[in-house]
């Protein structure tokens, strides 16, 4: 089914020049070289999006005067992946020249394939669509909620995008937590004997397996297994049994003071039997880790609790917290670090009104601009890995949380019984 398409038009004589423009997109000896250097002047915007608010935006657009008229295509997210693969495939796209191109999936994720060697992969069509763009004049911004490091291998797309904007955060969070938590153990690269203190968020601590059907399981799970791949050579092995043998502790808070053991399966409270939850949470290294995701009275009380346990524990321990932007957060842990994503509405003004862009390249990728939209603070403890020449458990991870499979997949070795 095609998306949602609307052009406005503010002048018939714009009308006019704009039908000229698509009909005769070669006029005057055009090539793709001089698309690299030269500003799209059709005064059109395309704008592929994902986000209830894309139709919004191109209005102001217009009425801020950055733009005359625009054409919008909005699909939603759960079939936007497909239905621009559909249209594209049946030439619907083929008038697009001279102009700025936005195309954002900020919720829609990249889909899961396998590279058979016979398959069209999406990225095959982004890279074939991009390349037709930009050898058509079009001047291009590629937003996308799936960070480049789930695509690594097949990222050549990109080198026909003018700027690419990086907005999951949450993945530049996650592995930032797991480079730190293992830094802090200054165990050689290698993580043991830390506790970590999860938010309910994180942990689908509701349904069982309760770990390795979490976000945070789908992350620190490969890591793990990259960072012991050495040790892991032989059978698979419990992965409750191989997180305890390296001493590492997962506590998860459910509600006000109450901890669940995701090893084990204890229940804790820190105000009926602190003694016990001391000994049970007692270890070298802690880490908090936490996200905004079940609302602002939880997040407060998780906040709360990890004062309450850097007390306890008498340890002023790290915590991290993904959605500090989404609103103020009155109390505060000691060594509190935080993210979030800050607004796109600069980068989206100045990009169409023709700025240059170099001054938003603030991290690593295959294209020549890359942008994290980050707070400046918080860029003294996020880490890119793609920055790093990578460690052999961060090449593991990599391939582990592909998008893309490989029919050859490298095993977790792993029984996931927790």
């Amino acid at each position: 089914m095609k998306g949602k398409l609307k052009t406005v038009f503010v002048s018939l004589s714009m009308a006019f020049l704009f039908l000229l423009a698509c009909a005769f997109p070669m006029l005057g000896g055009f090539n793709a070289a001089a698309a690299e250097n030269d500003e799209p002047t059709s005064g059109h915007l395309y704008y592929f999006s994902d986000s209830a608010e894309s139709a919004a935006r191109c209005r102001k657009f217009v009425s801020d005067g950055l733009i005359n008229t625009y054409t919008l295509y909005y699909y939603a997210t759960g079939t936007f992946a497909d239905t621009f693969r559909k249209n594209f495939t049946e030439g619907d796209y083929s008038g697009i020249s001279n102009s700025y191109v936005i195309f954002e999936m900020t919720s829609t994720g990249f889909p899961t394939e396998t590279d058979d060697g016979s398959t069209t992969l999406f990225t095959d069509v982004l890279e074939n669509f991009f390349s037709y763009l930009k050898t058509n004049g079009c001047k291009i911004m590629f937003i996308s909620a799936t960070d480049e490091a789930h695509y690594i291998h097949y990222n050549d797309f990109l080198d026909y995008v003018d700027i690419h904007v990086k907005t999951d955060i949450f993945f530049k969070f996650i592995t930032s937590v797991l480079y730190h938590a293992t830094q802090d153990c200054e165990n050689g690269g290698l993580l043991w004997g830390t506790t970590f203190f999860l938010d309910a968020g994180l942990i689908d601590y509701e349904n069982l397996p309760p770990l390795s059907q979490s976000v945070f399981g789908y992350y620190f799970i490969p890591y793990l297994a990259g960072m012991y791949q050495d040790e892991l050579n032989g059978e698979p092995v419990s992965l409750s049994d191989f997180i305890a043998r390296k001493d590492i502790k997962l506590f998860c808070n459910t509600t006000g003071a109450n901890y669940l053991d995701l090893i084990y399966r204890d229940h804790y409270s820190r105000t009926t039997n602190t003694s016990d939850l001391y000994d049970a949470a007692s270890n070298a290294f802690y880490c908090g880790a936490g996200t905004n995701w079940k609302g602002e009275a939880y997040t407060e009380n998780w906040l709360y609790e990890m004062c309450e346990m850097q007390g306890m524990l008498d340890n002023y321990f790290p915590v991290y917290f993904y959605g500090s932007n989404a609103y103020p957060t009155e109390i505060v842990p000691a060594n509190f670090c935080t993210a979030g994503q800050i607004d796109l509405t600069a980068i989206y003004t100045d990009f169409i009104s023709g700025e240059d862009m170099t001054p938003y390249n603030n991290t690593s990728g295959r294209c020549v601009i890359t942008h994290s939209p980050t707070q400046a603070n918080e860029e003294s403890w996020l880490i890119n890995i793609l920055d790093y020449d990578l460690d052999y458990e961060w090449n593991f991870f990599i391939e582990r949380i592909q998008v893309i499979k490989q029919t050859d997949e490298p095993p977790l070795n792993f029984i996931l019984d927790i």
